[in-house]
């Protein structure tokens, strides 16, 4: 059981191919994995093969991909912060240029 319900990030990537070479580069080649609700289902394994190591991998592999997700969104967070920040300096400099326009009517003389 997990502690909470997964991200769908850590759903895809237990899923996911590079899981599935990890187990199998482990030592673990026939071991699959799915995800169901808040629930790990850890297949064509026992419990021997827990003990003598597959679940510290499991563990290691976890913590590694929600690491990786956190990552992923903190950088993504500061792309956004930057963005924001240029877009307010380009609109602050635009609103200076602007506020030094003045539209004066020439005088004509008749």
């Amino acid at each position: 059981m997990f502690d909470r319900r997964p991200q769908s990030e850590e759903v895809a990537a237990l899923h996911s191919l590079e899981t599935l070479n990890a187990l199998s580069a482990a030592g673990y080649p026939s071991v699959t994995l799915h995800v169901s609700d808040r629930r790990l289902e850890i297949k064509n394994t026992n419990l021997d093969q827990l003990k003598r190591g597959l679940a510290t991998f499991l563990a290691d592999h976890l913590a590694a991909i929600t690491e990786e997700i956190q990552k992923a969104r903190a950088s993504a967070q500061s792309r956004l912060a930057s963005a924001a920040e240029a877009e307010g300096s380009r609109a602050a400099a635009i609103a200076t240029k602007a506020e030094q326009i003045t539209f004066i009517r020439t005088s004509t003389t008749p």
